[in-house]
């Protein structure tokens, strides 16, 4: 965990009463708009934890700050299990100020 990987606690079914931890590469990619007008993006990501982790599209994960969701569970390969993730970032994209009077 010196240089690649970090602590991960995965909440199985979504539940934060039933907690994991592992260790786990992360990888982000960029983000993307999820709707055409710009209030919310997508981050998406991948995390590969070793081949004897249990995990389904019912979970979530914390990594650091941010809460991600499972969209994914790709097969064991290589002693390595790959878990794709998604994770919605609100956003709130200001608007011009209406002018009710002295325009």
């Amino acid at each position: 965990s010196d240089d690649f990987a970090v602590e991960v606690r995965q909440y199985v079914n979504g539940e934060s009463s039933s907690q994991r931890r592992h260790t786990a590469i992360v990888t982000w990619y960029p983000t993307a708009e999820m709707d055409d007008r710009g209030r919310a993006t997508k981050r998406r990501g991948e995390l590969l934890l070793s081949s004897d982790a249990v995990v389904t599209v019912r979970d979530a994960f914390r990594i650091g700050d941010d809460l991600v969701q499972v969209e994914a569970v790709d097969a064991r390969q290589d002693g390595a299990l790959l878990v794709r993730i998604t994770q919605t970032l609100p956003e709130t994209r200001g608007a011009k100020p209406v002018r009710a009077a002295d325009i």
